[in-house]
């Protein structure tokens, strides 16, 4: 099957090779989100109605400003919340193995996942996301308009549940409870292009991966070389 696929640099040097989420799944992703969405706001509606029900002559004003916020921080809060705090993956892209992250590579971060949502009422336009379906089609890195503003793309974000024993050490009573999934990303992708690299470039990217994650990590052995931490970090992460 043809993937849609860009190539990043990143900061410590890796060039990683990303592959775009297609319209249909980006689709299906806000397809669920939106059931748990409508969940939410039901909940809501029915919470506010129960309550505006003792108050009497004031339950017009109180159910009108009780709605209003809700949809507010579930229509606009939800997508935001969770790809902010959740790695770009809202319930439904986690659903559907994606995530949206800067055209960079890095985490999407409050601000561009705040523009790129706050667009959605564009993209949406004239109905069922009519303009934003027709961008991420014509776009070379499938982007709506929302994520053209806020420099953001959509991926896909399966990783393999099992690694080769070869990329992975045991590392009794180390704590990787700190390192993120980025990272661990970032620790795989190494390994991927870790033979065909130069020796010198080799040692110089695992030494700059490992002294980002050593603060991170409790139980290190002192004297253990770079690539072997990092082996030890992805068998601890992955495969345990």
């Amino acid at each position: 099957m043809l993937e849609d696929r860009i190539t990043v640099d990143t900061p410590e040097g890796l060039r990683l090779e990303l592959t775009l989420a297609g319209l249909g799944t980006r689709i299906l992703a806000a397809l669920l989100d939106g059931v748990i969405q409508g969940v939410l706001l039901t909940i809501d509606i029915f919470g506010m109605v129960t309550i505006g029900s003792s108050v009497g002559d004031d339950i017009g004003f109180l159910f009108l400003g009780g709605l209003s916020l809700a949809v507010t921080v579930v229509v606009v809060g939800y997508p935001i919340a969770f790809e902010t705090l959740n790695g770009g993956r809202t319930p439904g892209k986690a659903g559907l193995g994606i995530r949206v992250v800067r055209t960079s590579g890095a985490p999407v971060g409050f601000w561009p996942s705040t523009i790129r949502n706050l667009f959605r009422l564009v993209d949406f336009l004239p109905t069922g996301y009519a303009v934003g379906s027709f961008t991420i089609l014509a776009t070379e890195a499938n982007q709506r308009l929302g994520d053209l503003a806020a420099s953001t793309i959509v991926i896909r974000d399966r990783l393999p549940t099992r690694l080769p024993a070869s990329d992975l050490a045991d590392a009794p009573g180390w704590d990787v409870s700190s390192v993120t999934r980025d990272e661990v990303v970032l620790v795989r992708r190494f390994f991927d292009r870790a033979r065909s690299l130069p020796l010198d470039r080799r040692l110089q990217l695992a030494g700059q991966i490992a002294a980002r994650l050593r603060p991170k990590v409790g139980g290190v052995e002192e004297t253990l070389d770079d690539e072997e931490f990092l082996r030890k970090v992805l068998g601890q992460k992955l495969n345990r």
